[in-house]
């Protein structure tokens, strides 16, 4: 199922939340959104179900989400992992969920051992630890088998094996085409999974672009070396053109410049080299970056991507 977000914009009162995002989400992807808290992405994901008014549209293949038929068949999200009755069972809140979603009331037990929850079936999620409760929303998502997941912070409270198993389940669900946005603050894990990511600063959309783009708009790798001089040899750097040298102790940092010409440099000068290594860019560098960019109060989406 194709999504297409246009222009989409909310407001609490007499506050912008969102203002003219847009974008589209193809069957098979997996889009990380991604953004600092209180920015706009969980509004973002209410008004693409029409959950709250606002301006602009979103569009399942073509209609709008209250048009769809059986909506709840076909889109399955994730905004809330207290959406439960304290008094009732987890078996019995799914089986709640898959009734009024109008499909058969044994899908709860299978989507309960899908997420691992089936030991814990007659308890309430009341009790549950975060994690727990996080793998409990996932199954009521998951239940009806839909064609689209929109999942708010659904790696939060997950421990190291429930991450793990996340990540498999996610990967094979976009494996058969299904299409799939969550929003994650854990960068490192979405560096892992996301084909795509979507950042969204100050209710605007600051890019929008594949992982590695994303990862190579930081600058470039930045070069570490430790010499037995260090202050002259940033004194002579500093005299290239192009490079920013940072003296942190008794090593330099230096952007601009290949670790291979460094050590050519150090070799040239007289320099005795202890220590060279090179740092590679991160997302959580190139998300940085952007977000920096956003706090300046310039518009960055003429760079980073369509507004």
């Amino acid at each position: 199922m194709r999504i297409v977000v246009d222009g989409v914009g909310a407001s609490y009162g007499a506050k912008e939340v969102l203002r003219d995002v847009s974008f589209a989400l193809n069957p098979g992807e997996i889009v990380g959104l991604v953004g600092p808290n209180g920015h706009g992405k969980t509004t973002l994901m209410k008004r693409m179900l029409d959950l709250i008014t606002g301006t602009g549209q979103t569009t399942f293949d073509g209609m709008p989400y209250r048009a769809l038929t059986r909506p709840q068949l076909r889109v399955g999200s994730l905004l809330s992992t207290e959406a439960f009755h304290p008094g009732r069972s987890a078996m019995n809140h799914l089986r709640m969920v898959a009734a009024a979603s109008g499909i058969s009331k044994r899908s709860a037990e299978s989507a309960l051992a899908r997420v691992g929850l089936s030991e814990y079936a007659a308890k309430s999620p009341a009790s549950y630890s975060m994690g727990m409760k996080q793998r409990l929303a996932l199954a009521a998502a998951l239940m009806p088998d839909p064609q689209v997941l929109i999942l708010d912070e659904p790696i939060n409270g997950l421990d190291v094996d429930g991450v793990h198993w996340f990540r498999n389940t996610i990967r094979s669900l976009a494996g058969e085409g299904r299409t799939i946005l969550l929003s994650t603050h854990i960068l490192s894990e979405l560096e892992k999974l996301a084909d795509r990511v979507l950042v969204l600063h100050g209710g605007r959309l600051r890019a929008d672009c594949p992982m590695e783009e994303l990862k190579t708009t930081a600058s470039g790798p930045t070069v570490n070396v430790t010499v037995d001089r260090p202050a002259e040899f940033a004194a002579r750097l500093g005299a290239e053109d192009g490079l920013t040298v940072t003296l942190q102790g008794e090593s330099l940092v230096i952007d601009g410049m290949t670790a291979r010409d460094v050590g050519s440099l150090a070799n040239k000068f007289g320099f005795t080299l202890f220590e060279l290594s090179t740092t590679l860019r991160t997302l959580e560098d190139g998300y940085n970056e952007i977000v920096g960019a956003g706090d300046s109060g310039h518009d960055q989406q003429g760079i980073w991507g369509k507004p």
